[in-house]
């Protein structure tokens, strides 16, 4: 199945690229702004896109799940450079992650059937299952996430139904399900902590990336990993080396790669943020 629609594409130029982001940029609540905000599954979205504009205002590669699967990848390498198998780990890394943001949210599409996974697509949550060798995953942790997500898809299903006793309606978490092609002209990568940019126009799409957002998203988890888990399962890993360098490097690998699989290494990336008399800019990027 192709989900790409290349004939229907022409890449914006950079005049079309600049118009749409004027017309599409919209302000951050300030309440994000506080040192104590952490980004969760009601405040995220993925890239894609097909994302039709909701309450959630952040745009990571592959929404929540995505940011989980980083981080466990990222650990997948610490484990190599230890050059020995952190028992537990993927377990205990999942358990931290949901007491400190809950239940991580992913995306599915409408090719999907009810036999796929829950994330079933073609982005950053599925892809690395079937194309392990490119997102630096083993064959231990492709089975651990393929039974996480299954056992995900059933918690987040049974946290949702407003039959359950203790049902919250603010506790809901949305899972869309993306339909039709890929029609990205471009893809924009936001470099401020106070602006968000969303995906369509009614007529143009693109992909959206929050990355200021998503890396101090990945920081912040980073840290809560490092103190929840590896203490104490690896004292000897490095929370400087392993917060800066390889948790953001896997994060750099991860996008490329899905990137590369949706075929959209050709679109042209631009980097929207202010400059110094705090006016948005946009940038083209090589």
């Amino acid at each position: 199945m192709n989900f790409l629609n290349k004939d229907k594409i022409r890449p914006f130029t950079k005049e079309e690229a600049e118009n749409f982001v004027y017309e599409q940029i919209y302000e951050l609540p300030t309440y994000i702004l506080k040192p104590e905000f952490i980004p969760t599954a009601k405040h995220v979205h993925c890239i894609d896109d097909r994302h039709v504009e909701d309450d959630t205002f952040l745009a990571f590669p592959g929404a929540k799940a995505g940011e989980l699967v980083t981080h466990l990848t990222a650990l997948n390498e610490e484990q190599k450079c230890l050059g020995r198998s952190i028992g537990y780990l993927p377990q205990m890394v999942t358990t931290a992650f949901e007491q400190y943001l809950g239940m991580p949210n992913f995306h599915t599409d409408d090719h999907a059937g009810p036999e796929d996974l829950p994330c079933r697509g073609r982005g950053h949550c599925f892809n690395p299952l079937i194309h392990p060798e490119d997102y630096n995953l083993n064959h231990e942790m492709v089975i651990f996430l393929e039974n996480y997500f299954q056992d995900l898809g059933k918690r987040i299903k049974k946290n949702n139904d407003p039959e359950r006793p203790g049902f919250n309606p603010d506790e809901v978490i949305r899972i869309p399900i993306y339909s039709g092609e890929h029609q990205a002209r471009a893809i924009f990568f936001v470099d401020d902590l106070t602006l968000g940019l969303r995906h369509n126009d009614g007529e143009s799409q693109a992909y959206v990336y929050s990355r200021a957002w998503h890396q101090r998203s990945l920081r912040l988890t980073a840290s809560q990993i490092f103190f929840r888990v590896l203490l104490i399962l690896a004292p000897e890993v490095d929370l400087l080396s392993y917060q800066e360098k390889i948790v953001p490097e896997i994060a750099s690998l991860r996008l490329g790669s899905t990137v590369k699989y949706l075929k959209a290494g050709n679109l042209p990336k631009f980097s929207v943020k202010r400059d110094a008399r705090k006016e948005i800019i946009v940038v083209p990027l090589g």
